[in-house]
């Protein structure tokens, strides 16, 4: 088929109604002040996320001791 045959099938919305073609997410990724905060604020949450074997992690765990 070609595109304006779609278009005539389908409409210009490919058969969607317009509320979900409009259809969006609510998700909000968090800010670098608020990711910085939390792992400030439970350093045993830094030492999971980094691999506490390397020696930047180790001098990351220092800073906050």
């Amino acid at each position: 088929m070609t595109l304006e045959q779609l278009k005539e099938k389908y409409g210009p919305n490919w058969g969607l109604a317009p509320e979900m073609a409009k259809k969006g997410t609510a998700f909000k990724a968090q800010g670098w002040d608020e990711i910085t905060a939390a792992y400030s604020a439970d350093p045993s949450r830094l030492q999971r996320l980094l691999n506490t074997d390397s020696a930047f992690a180790r001098r990351e765990m220092n800073k906050s001791a």
